[in-house]
């Protein structure tokens, strides 16, 4: 009952802050679109004040690949696939481009149901609010799976769902935040299978692998993956029997779901090789985009080189491509872990190593 009582407390804790934080959308009728900088993107409206905007429409330097990009390319993929085809061109762009091959598209994404349900943009809001939600049931199921503390899961949870990254990316791309929001599920399933082998976590590891793969940000994905990969890795290692069978039966998983990914990933690499992207300038977009270690900062002051809401943002690259803030409250407990000397298990160890 009172493990129960712990679950029941965070899910209240987890629907009151995202009700918090998206208040407008219940009690304003607000959405969670960029759409009152459509003007500020196309001419001639740009270059006209209007009744609402007499000192010109507003402007900010963020939300236009939204308006360009996400919104009409979904509403596109939403209308072939009701006139009885599949989405595989774009005729609208440049004298045509190719549509399920870009990641972005997300034409398989479960979540892309929504669309043929309900009006556009109402899926649009459910998608986007549903992201801390996930995110928060995915990390804290995880960590109680860890047999951490509800208190410990709680903090942990709350941390991954609200943390900088993840707010920024909340509205700006159309599903991209849950090509990592699934990373927790993953790694849940994966503890499940080595302890015991059954069709239901088996299934659970390759949907959620899966998942984040229809998710339409492929970086974030192989993050993913990579963590993954390491993460198997240092369970092996720190196995005294050293199980091989239940381990490439989850590595077979994986696999599996790279193989039925590939109905995307096969046509997204065919669309990166077509593309100019192939040939852009490399080092042009790492100077420009990595994040450097002057960003350190960052995490204790998020807002230190500006921020593009008010026009002040001097870093490198955009403002949500930089993000390393996590909080005050995760960054001081993840330092105390980082430099608390202990005696640590070999699952310590790999956490610490992937924080530093």
């Amino acid at each position: 009952m009172k493990k129960n009582a712990g679950n029941i407390i965070f899910i209240v804790i987890l629907v009151m802050l995202t009700g918090i934080i998206f208040r407008k959308v219940f009690f304003a009728s607000k959405i969670p679109f960029p759409s009152n900088l459509q003007m500020a993107f196309f001419a001639p409206w740009v270059s006209y004040p209007t009744r609402e905007y007499p000192s010109g429409p507003p402007a900010k330097p963020l939300g236009f690949d939204n308006i360009k990009i996400y919104y009409p390319v979904r509403s596109l993929i939403t209308e072939i696939v009701r006139s009885g085809q599949f989405p595989l061109w774009n005729p609208y762009t440049f004298s045509g481009t190719m549509l399920h091959g870009t990641f972005q598209a997300g034409v398989f994404h479960p979540a892309s149901l929504l669309f043929y349900i309900l009006p556009q943009i109402d899926a649009w809001t459910i998608i986007i609010i549903l992201q801390p939600i996930l995110t928060g049931l995915f990390t804290f199921l995880y960590l109680r799976g860890r047999s951490l503390s509800t208190r410990s899961s709680i903090f942990g949870a709350l941390g991954y769902a609200f943390s900088g990254i993840m707010v920024v990316w909340w509205e700006e791309m159309f599903i991209g935040v849950y090509s990592i929001l699934f990373l927790p599920l993953i790694l849940f399933a994966i503890d499940r299978l080595r302890t015991k082998f059954t069709l239901w976590r088996y299934l659970l590891l390759v949907t959620a692998s899966l998942a984040s793969l229809f998710s339409g940000w492929f970086q974030g994905t192989f993050y993913v993956w990579v963590f993954t990969g390491f993460y198997i890795l240092t369970l092996f290692l720190s196995d005294k029997k050293r199980d091989v069978k239940k381990i490439l039966l989850i590595i077979l998983g994986l696999i599996n779901a790279i193989v039925l990914g590939s109905i995307q990933l096969l046509p997204g690499m065919e669309s990166y090789f077509e593309s100019v992207r192939r040939a852009s300038d490399v080092k042009g977009m790492f100077d420009e985009y990595l994040v450097s270690l002057t960003h350190l900062v960052t995490f204790i002051a998020p807002d230190y080189f500006g921020n593009p809401a008010v026009h002040n943002y001097y870093g490198k690259g955009f403002y949500h491509e930089q993000v390393l803030y996590v909080g005050i409250p995760i960054f001081l407990f993840a330092l105390y872990e980082m430099y608390h000397f202990r005696r640590n298990n070999i699952h310590n160890i790999f956490f610490k190593i992937s924080t530093f």
